[in-house]
C-alpha cells in the first residue's frame, strides 16, 4: 500500500510491544478552532514470527503461503487529540482502506489521502478517531493472486485477522488513551465484525456491520456465537439494504443492476429466510479464490439469537419512533441491539457509488436510500456514531 508524504510509520511486532502502551508521533499534524491537534498516522502491524525474530516487518508479502504468520497489515489512523473512542472500520473484499475512508465520507478522493484532506472537523466534533486497516490476500512469487479482504469463515485472506484485529484494538486504546474501541465493517468487513463479536466479544465495546451478516460457520455442530458471561454479549447495530444483491435477502426479484447484477441470487431466498447466499456471480468474478463457503445466516435470525443472549427477548421488537418509509428498524434488550433494513438500498455504501434514479430504487447506496447521504456527506458514519451515542459510549 502507498503512504502519502508526513505520515508516521510505526512497526508493531506481533503482541509483545502493545503491552507497555508506547507512544505515537508524527508530522502532518494540523491544529483547527475546537478540533484540537490532528494527525494520520500509519502503522504495520506484523505477525508473530515477525514478532519473535525481530523488530520490523518484512519488506515485502512472503513469496509462499505456509507461513501466514508473517503477513502483514498497513493501518492509517485518523487521530484527533479530543476523541474519547475509535471506531476501527474493516473495508470489503477485493477494496482498501483508503477507499473506506472515501465512501465513508471523511475524504474526498478515492485514493491513499494526506492528512490536508481528511474531515478532522467531523472526527473531532465527534471525539472519534477512526482506523482503517488494509485486508490482505493469498500471496505467491511477492503478488497478490486472491481479494484482499478478512479470514472470516465466508473468505479467507491467509492472514490471523482475529488475532491481528485484537492487537489493533489494544495497540490504539494503549497509545491514544480513548476509553472505548468499536469495531465496524462493510460487506466482507461485516462479516468479520461478526466473527469478533461470536468469538472475541470482549476485544471491543460495540460492534456495527454494514451489509455483513454472520457466516454460516455458526451453525454448524460446535461452532455456535455463544459469547460468554453474559457480560460480554456485547452491542451489535445491523444495517442492510432490502435490495442487497450481493448477499441476497430479497432473492433475484428486486433488481439487476450494473454494479451487482442480482442473476446469480437464489430466488426462493426473502428477508425472512434463515440463510442467505452470497451471489454466485460475485463468486465466479474474481473474489472466488478466496471464498471458503458463501452462506451466511440471515440478519434477523442472529438477531433474534443474540437477543436470547443478551437479555432473554424471545421475538425481534419493530422500533416504530426509527422506523418510517425509507427503513424498517427492529430494536431490543433496551436498543442494545438494533437491525436497521434501508428499503431502497442495493450493496455499495456511498453516494459515490449510487445508481439510482437513474436504474431503479434497488440500485440505491445504503448512504442514500436511508436519507442519510449527500454528495461527499457522512451519512452512514452518523448512524453508526448515533448508535454509539445511544449505547451511552
Amino acid at each position: 500500500m502507498a503512504y502519502g508524504s508526513g505520515i508516521l510509520k510505526q512497526t508493531i511486532a506481533g503482541l509483545g510491544l502493545l503491552g507497555g502502551g508506547g507512544s505515537s508521533s508524527g508530522s502532518g499534524s494540523s491544529s483547527g478552532s475546537g478540533e484540537g491537534t490532528t494527525r494520520l498516522d500509519s502503522i504495520t502491524i506484523c505477525g508473530t514470527t515477525v514478532a519473535n525474530s525481530g523488530t520490523s516487518c518484512p519488506s515485502s508479502a512472503p513469496s509462499t503461503d505456509t507461513d501466514t504468520s508473517g503477513f502483514w497489515t498497513p493501518v492509517d489512523i485518523l487521530y484527533t487529540s479530543t476523541a474519547t473512542r475509535a471506531v476501527i472500520f474493516l473495508h470489503g473484499a477485493g477494496g482498501t482502506n483508503y477507499g473506506a475512508i472515501n465512501d465513508l465520507g471523511l475524504s474526498s478522493i478515492d485514493m491513499p489521502p494526506s492528512a490536508s484532506e481528511i474531515d478532522f472537523t467531523y472526527l473531532s466534533a465527534n471525539n472519534i478517531i477512526a482506523v482503517f486497516p488494509q485486508g490482505q490476500g493469498f500471496h505467491q512469487l511477492g503478488v497478490l493472486t486472491t481479494s484482499a479482504t478478512w479470514n472470516n469463515w465466508a473468505m479467507d485472506s491467509g492472514q490471523d485477522d482475529k488475532t491481528m484485529l485484537q492487537a489493533l484494538a489494544a495497540y490504539v486504546k494503549n497509545t491514544y488513551g480513548v476509553q472505548s474501541v468499536y469495531l465496524a465493517g462493510h460487506s466482507n468487513g461485516g462479516i468479520m465484525v461478526n466473527r469478533m463479536w461470536c468469538e472475541s466479544p470482549a476485544t471491543f465495546d460495540g460492534y456495527v456491520s454494514l451489509a455483513g451478516p454472520a457466516s454460516e460457520h455458526y451453525s454448524t455442530a460446535g461452532n455456535a456465537c455463544a459469547p460468554s458471561p453474559q457480560s460480554e454479549v456485547k452491542p451489535y447495530f445491523g444495517i442492510i439494504g432490502a435490495q442487497d444483491t450481493v448477499m441476497c435477502d430479497n432473492g433475484n426479484t428486486s433488481n439487476a443492476g450494473l454494479e451487482n447484477p442480482d442473476w446469480g441470487c437464489n430466488s426462493a431466498a426473502n428477508w425472512n429466510s434463515t440463510t442467505w447466499t452470497i451471489n454466485s456471480q460475485y463468486i465466479l468474478g474474481f473474489v472466488s479464490s478466496s471464498i471458503v463457503n458463501s452462506v451466511l445466516i440471515s440478519e434477523p435470525l442472529q438477531q433474534l439469537s443474540r437477543a436470547q443472549l443478551m437479555c432473554g427477548e424471545t421475538t425481534l421488537t419493530p422500533d416504530p419512533s426509527a422506523s418510517n418509509s425509507q427503513s424498517a428498524v427492529w430494536s431490543n434488550c433496551g436498543g442494545s441491539l438494533k437491525l436497521q433494513q434501508i428499503v431502497a438500498a442495493n450493496h455499495p455504501i456511498s453516494y459515490a457509488h449510487n445508481l439510482c434514479p437513474l436504474l431503479s430504487s434497488g440500485s440505491c447506496s445504503l448512504e442514500v436510500a436511508s436519507g442519510s447521504g449527500a454528495a461527499g456527506s457522512t451519512g452512514l458514519l452518523e448512524l453508526i456514531v448515533d448508535f454509539l451515542d445511544s449505547i451511552g459510549q
